[in-house]
Protein backbone atom coordinates (compact mmCIF):
# COMPACT_ATOMS: atom_id res chain seq x y z
CA UNK A 1 0.00 0.00 0.00
CA UNK A 2 2.93 2.32 0.78
CA UNK A 3 4.35 1.54 -2.56
CA UNK A 4 1.36 2.72 -4.14
CA UNK A 5 1.41 5.65 -2.41
CA UNK A 6 4.74 6.57 -3.38
CA UNK A 7 4.03 6.07 -6.95
CA UNK A 8 1.29 7.93 -7.22
CA UNK A 9 3.30 11.15 -5.32
CA UNK A 10 6.10 10.91 -7.74
CA UNK A 11 3.92 10.96 -10.75
CA UNK A 12 1.85 13.72 -9.48
CA UNK A 13 5.26 15.59 -8.46
CA UNK A 14 6.45 14.77 -11.94
CA UNK A 15 2.91 16.30 -13.05
CA UNK A 16 3.11 19.50 -11.23
CA UNK A 17 6.85 20.14 -12.82
CA UNK A 18 5.80 19.42 -16.15
CA UNK A 19 2.79 21.98 -16.22
CA UNK A 20 5.25 24.57 -14.15
CA UNK A 21 7.99 24.33 -17.19
CA UNK A 22 5.13 24.97 -19.69
CA UNK A 23 6.07 21.09 -21.19
CA UNK A 24 2.89 18.12 -22.22
CA UNK A 25 2.76 15.98 -19.46
CA UNK A 26 3.79 12.26 -19.97
CA UNK A 27 0.45 9.78 -18.64
CA UNK A 28 1.85 7.22 -16.66
CA UNK A 29 0.13 3.96 -16.41
CA UNK A 30 0.34 1.87 -13.37
CA UNK A 31 0.43 -2.01 -13.43
CA UNK A 32 -1.82 -3.11 -10.78
CA UNK A 33 -1.97 -7.10 -11.84
CA UNK A 34 -4.85 -6.45 -13.80
CA UNK A 35 -4.91 -6.77 -17.48
CA UNK A 36 -6.53 -3.92 -19.64
CA UNK A 37 -9.52 -4.97 -21.90
CA UNK A 38 -9.60 -3.30 -24.96
CA UNK A 39 -13.23 -1.47 -25.65
CA UNK A 40 -14.35 -3.85 -28.57
CA UNK A 41 -16.98 -2.16 -31.89
CA UNK A 42 -20.22 -2.42 -31.22
CA UNK A 43 -22.17 -3.13 -34.48
CA UNK A 44 -25.58 -4.16 -36.00
CA UNK A 45 -25.61 -6.94 -38.88
CA UNK A 46 -28.64 -8.47 -41.02
CA UNK A 47 -27.20 -11.78 -42.17
CA UNK A 48 -29.24 -13.16 -44.61
CA UNK A 49 -27.62 -16.62 -44.70
CA UNK A 50 -25.10 -18.37 -46.68
CA UNK A 51 -21.43 -20.06 -45.47
CA UNK A 52 -19.08 -19.29 -43.54
CA UNK A 53 -16.84 -16.83 -45.85
CA UNK A 54 -20.55 -14.71 -46.52
CA UNK A 55 -20.68 -14.13 -42.28
CA UNK A 56 -17.37 -12.78 -42.49
CA UNK A 57 -17.96 -10.57 -45.49
CA UNK A 58 -21.36 -9.64 -43.78
CA UNK A 59 -18.90 -8.76 -40.61
CA UNK A 60 -16.62 -6.82 -42.30
CA UNK A 61 -19.20 -5.16 -44.29
CA UNK A 62 -21.03 -4.41 -40.72
CA UNK A 63 -17.60 -3.05 -38.87
CA UNK A 64 -15.59 -1.39 -41.45
CA UNK A 65 -13.16 -3.31 -40.58
CA UNK A 66 -11.18 -6.36 -41.85
CA UNK A 67 -11.91 -9.26 -39.80
CA UNK A 68 -9.33 -12.58 -39.26
CA UNK A 69 -10.49 -15.77 -40.25
CA UNK A 70 -9.76 -19.11 -40.98
CA UNK A 71 -12.37 -21.25 -42.73
CA UNK A 72 -11.03 -24.85 -44.21
CA UNK A 73 -12.06 -26.30 -47.31
CA UNK A 74 -14.44 -29.28 -46.05
CA UNK A 75 -16.65 -26.17 -44.30
CA UNK A 76 -17.07 -23.50 -46.11
CA UNK A 77 -20.91 -24.87 -47.59
CA UNK A 78 -21.82 -25.43 -44.13
CA UNK A 79 -25.17 -23.39 -44.05
CA UNK A 80 -25.61 -20.46 -41.55
CA UNK A 81 -29.43 -19.17 -41.29
CA UNK A 82 -30.17 -15.78 -41.34
CA UNK A 83 -29.81 -13.70 -38.09
CA UNK A 84 -30.35 -10.05 -37.45
CA UNK A 85 -28.96 -8.59 -34.32
CA UNK A 86 -28.33 -5.06 -32.27
CA UNK A 87 -25.81 -3.82 -30.84
CA UNK A 88 -23.48 -6.60 -30.53
CA UNK A 89 -19.66 -7.39 -30.98
CA UNK A 90 -17.85 -10.21 -32.49
CA UNK A 91 -17.09 -12.85 -29.88
CA UNK A 92 -20.82 -12.14 -28.79
CA UNK A 93 -22.04 -12.70 -32.30
CA UNK A 94 -20.04 -15.99 -32.84
CA UNK A 95 -20.61 -17.36 -29.33
CA UNK A 96 -24.91 -16.96 -29.88
CA UNK A 97 -23.70 -18.72 -32.88
CA UNK A 98 -22.16 -21.75 -31.51
CA UNK A 99 -24.89 -22.33 -28.86
CA UNK A 100 -27.26 -21.95 -31.38
CA UNK A 101 -25.79 -24.70 -33.38
CA UNK A 102 -25.62 -27.03 -30.99
CA UNK A 103 -28.09 -30.24 -31.22
CA UNK A 104 -28.72 -33.72 -31.23
CA UNK A 105 -28.79 -35.90 -34.37
CA UNK A 106 -28.82 -39.70 -34.83
CA UNK A 107 -26.45 -41.29 -37.32
CA UNK A 108 -26.45 -44.44 -37.68
CA UNK A 109 -28.11 -45.74 -34.99
CA UNK A 110 -25.76 -43.68 -32.29
CA UNK A 111 -26.71 -40.19 -30.73
CA UNK A 112 -24.55 -37.53 -31.72
CA UNK A 113 -23.67 -33.74 -30.51
CA UNK A 114 -23.55 -31.67 -33.17
CA UNK A 115 -22.56 -27.92 -33.81
CA UNK A 116 -20.01 -25.51 -35.37
CA UNK A 117 -19.22 -21.91 -35.51
CA UNK A 118 -15.68 -19.45 -34.87
CA UNK A 119 -13.77 -20.09 -32.13
CA UNK A 120 -10.56 -18.46 -31.29
CA UNK A 121 -7.04 -18.33 -28.35
CA UNK A 122 -6.68 -14.89 -29.29
CA UNK A 123 -8.74 -11.10 -27.86
CA UNK A 124 -9.32 -7.87 -29.22
CA UNK A 125 -10.19 -6.66 -32.33
CA UNK A 126 -6.80 -8.20 -34.08
CA UNK A 127 -8.15 -11.66 -32.71
CA UNK A 128 -7.63 -14.61 -35.41
CA UNK A 129 -11.02 -17.05 -35.48
CA UNK A 130 -11.11 -19.92 -37.24
CA UNK A 131 -14.36 -21.89 -37.97
CA UNK A 132 -15.26 -25.69 -36.79
CA UNK A 133 -17.68 -28.13 -37.74
CA UNK A 134 -18.08 -30.75 -35.14
CA UNK A 135 -20.19 -33.40 -36.36
CA UNK A 136 -20.07 -37.38 -36.97
CA UNK A 137 -18.00 -39.67 -38.27
CA UNK A 138 -19.93 -41.41 -40.92
CA UNK A 139 -18.42 -45.09 -41.53
CA UNK A 140 -18.44 -46.21 -45.15
CA UNK A 141 -20.94 -48.73 -46.46
CA UNK A 142 -19.42 -53.16 -46.53
CA UNK A 143 -20.12 -55.55 -48.79
CA UNK A 144 -20.91 -59.00 -47.05
CA UNK A 145 -21.26 -62.56 -48.76
CA UNK A 146 -23.36 -64.84 -46.45
CA UNK A 147 -23.56 -68.74 -48.33
CA UNK A 148 -27.44 -69.92 -47.11
CA UNK A 149 -26.77 -73.27 -48.90
CA UNK A 150 -27.02 -75.19 -45.14
CA UNK A 151 -29.59 -73.12 -44.35
CA UNK A 152 -32.17 -73.76 -47.04
CA UNK A 153 -31.94 -77.53 -46.33
CA UNK A 154 -34.78 -76.59 -43.48
CA UNK A 155 -35.71 -72.96 -44.18
CA UNK A 156 -37.05 -70.96 -47.44
CA UNK A 157 -34.80 -67.26 -48.09
CA UNK A 158 -38.06 -65.63 -47.24
CA UNK A 159 -38.19 -66.76 -43.46
CA UNK A 160 -34.57 -66.06 -43.07
CA UNK A 161 -34.63 -62.64 -44.36
CA UNK A 162 -37.84 -62.02 -42.96
CA UNK A 163 -36.07 -62.65 -39.28
CA UNK A 164 -33.25 -60.38 -40.68
CA UNK A 165 -35.88 -57.55 -41.38
CA UNK A 166 -37.64 -58.33 -37.92
CA UNK A 167 -34.36 -57.51 -36.22
CA UNK A 168 -33.65 -54.34 -38.16
CA UNK A 169 -37.33 -52.97 -38.03
CA UNK A 170 -37.07 -53.63 -33.61
CA UNK A 171 -33.92 -52.15 -33.34
CA UNK A 172 -35.20 -49.17 -35.33
CA UNK A 173 -32.17 -49.08 -38.32
CA UNK A 174 -32.53 -46.43 -40.91
CA UNK A 175 -31.70 -46.63 -43.27
CA UNK A 176 -31.71 -50.45 -43.39
CA UNK A 177 -28.77 -52.26 -45.59
CA UNK A 178 -29.98 -53.83 -48.96
CA UNK A 179 -30.08 -57.83 -49.30
CA UNK A 180 -30.07 -59.65 -52.61
CA UNK A 181 -30.24 -63.44 -53.12
CA UNK A 182 -28.49 -65.11 -55.63
CA UNK A 183 -30.29 -68.45 -56.35
CA UNK A 184 -27.23 -69.67 -58.45
CA UNK A 185 -24.54 -69.84 -55.75
CA UNK A 186 -27.20 -69.69 -52.76
CA UNK A 187 -25.34 -66.83 -51.65
CA UNK A 188 -26.98 -63.90 -49.73
CA UNK A 189 -25.61 -60.51 -50.49
CA UNK A 190 -25.90 -57.42 -48.13
CA UNK A 191 -24.19 -53.83 -48.18
CA UNK A 192 -24.67 -51.33 -45.74
CA UNK A 193 -23.53 -50.17 -42.59
CA UNK A 194 -21.19 -52.62 -40.62
CA UNK A 195 -22.79 -52.78 -37.01
CA UNK A 196 -26.44 -53.34 -39.18
CA UNK A 197 -25.03 -56.16 -41.16
CA UNK A 198 -23.76 -58.36 -38.30
CA UNK A 199 -27.18 -58.69 -37.58
CA UNK A 200 -27.07 -61.25 -39.85
CA UNK A 201 -24.72 -63.18 -38.43
CA UNK A 202 -26.72 -63.36 -35.41
CA UNK A 203 -29.67 -64.73 -37.19
CA UNK A 204 -27.63 -67.43 -38.99
CA UNK A 205 -26.30 -68.40 -35.70
CA UNK A 206 -29.60 -69.07 -34.43
CA UNK A 207 -30.84 -71.21 -37.13
CA UNK A 208 -27.80 -73.23 -36.77
CA UNK A 209 -28.15 -73.31 -33.23
CA UNK A 210 -31.90 -74.62 -33.54
CA UNK A 211 -31.18 -77.50 -36.33
CA UNK A 212 -28.71 -78.82 -34.43
CA UNK A 213 -30.22 -79.24 -31.05
CA UNK A 214 -33.89 -80.17 -32.60
CA UNK A 215 -33.05 -82.96 -35.37
CA UNK A 216 -36.73 -83.06 -36.49
CA UNK A 217 -36.86 -79.35 -36.83
CA UNK A 218 -36.93 -79.51 -40.78
CA UNK A 219 -40.08 -78.17 -42.10
CA UNK A 220 -39.31 -80.02 -45.86
CA UNK A 221 -40.10 -83.36 -45.76
CA UNK A 222 -37.78 -85.76 -46.96
CA UNK A 223 -39.91 -87.90 -49.10
CA UNK A 224 -43.32 -86.94 -50.07
CA UNK A 225 -46.14 -87.63 -48.27
CA UNK A 226 -47.92 -90.85 -48.79
CA UNK A 227 -52.00 -90.94 -50.26
CA UNK A 228 -54.13 -91.96 -47.54
CA UNK A 229 -55.23 -95.95 -47.34
CA UNK A 230 -58.51 -96.54 -48.57
CA UNK A 231 -60.35 -99.28 -46.42
CA UNK A 232 -59.34 -102.79 -46.76
CA UNK A 233 -56.16 -101.60 -48.99
CA UNK A 234 -52.52 -102.36 -48.52
CA UNK A 235 -49.45 -99.80 -49.26
CA UNK A 236 -47.85 -103.35 -50.23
Amino acid sequence: MRTVVSVLAITASMLGAQITLGQAPVVTTIMTGEPAHPKLQKFDLNFQGGGPEALVAAVEKATGKPLNAIIPTQDRNVQIPPMKLTNVTVPELFEALKMASSRQEVAQNSMYQVSYGFETKGSGEDAVWYFQSHKPTLFPDVCRFFQLAPYLEDFTIEDITTAIQTGWDLLGAKPTPRLKFHPETKLLIAVGQSQRIATIDDVLVQLRNATDRHPALPRRPSTPPQAPKKDGASNN
